[in-house]
């Protein structure tokens, strides 16, 4: 696991940890074609925004910095997702910054959890080839 800070003039902007993950081949299989099982991935464990610097776009900033640079590194070695476990709460930013969301059995359900339960996350991922 590894944390990144984004500072300036010596205050935290933001930060953000990824660490090594997988992603099961059945929760992206309507958009890809393969013969494995699992894919290896980042995942993003924390993103997080100093709430005075929240209307700057600094978790954009620092999202899009480390996609770059994970794009980068799978040119390297085997990456194929971006993977993040969303606040349910902050899953409009992942869908605005090109993540997609997992198929949702019923997704009224899980509205209704999400409401009840600030906790509560969803899977979402992003491929590599689409940075």
């Amino acid at each position: 696991r590894d944390t990144y800070l984004a500072i300036s003039e010596g205050e935290i902007l933001g930060f953000i940890s990824i660490l090594n993950d997988n992603i099961e081949y059945k929760i992206v299989k309507k958009n890809i074609k393969t013969k494995y099982k699992h894919y290896p991935s980042v995942k993003i464990g924390r993103l997080g925004v100093n709430t005075k610097f929240k209307v700057m776009h600094i978790g954009t900033l620092i999202l899009d910095d480390i996609c770059n640079d994970i794009k980068e590194l799978s040119e390297e070695i085997g990456i194929k997702f971006i993977v993040v476990d969303s606040y349910c709460s902050a899953r409009k930013f992942y869908l605005n910054n090109q993540f997609t969301q997992i198929n949702l059995h019923n997704p009224k359900k899980a509205k209704r959890k999400a409401e009840h339960d600030k906790n509560k996350t969803i899977l979402l991922y992003k491929d590599i080839e689409k940075i």
